[in-house]
């Protein structure tokens, strides 16, 4: 089975190389144990040198991304 969610935040890890922005995968940010899928973190305050792709337009210091497949939904449950 592909594992969709480390693809997808490779990919981005790669599409944010040599950019202010640092990519972490798979952050653990609970008391109880739960995972994030994809961090964004912009870890300083020149601007990116690269286009980004649609949505990744107005980027916060810390963007949260979740990812689910056709076979998950994104209720309330999941968030």
């Amino acid at each position: 089975m592909i594992n969709w969610h480390r693809l997808f935040g490779q990919a981005l890890i790669d599409l944010f190389t040599n950019t202010p922005y640092v990519v972490e995968l798979e952050t653990d940010l609970s008391l109880q144990q739960q995972f994030l899928d994809i961090v964004i973190i912009k870890k300083t305050s020149a601007a990116s040198t690269i286009a980004l792709p649609d949505g990744f337009d107005n980027l916060g210091d810390h963007s949260l991304i979740t990812y689910k497949s056709l076979r998950e939904p994104l209720n309330a449950w999941a968030l």
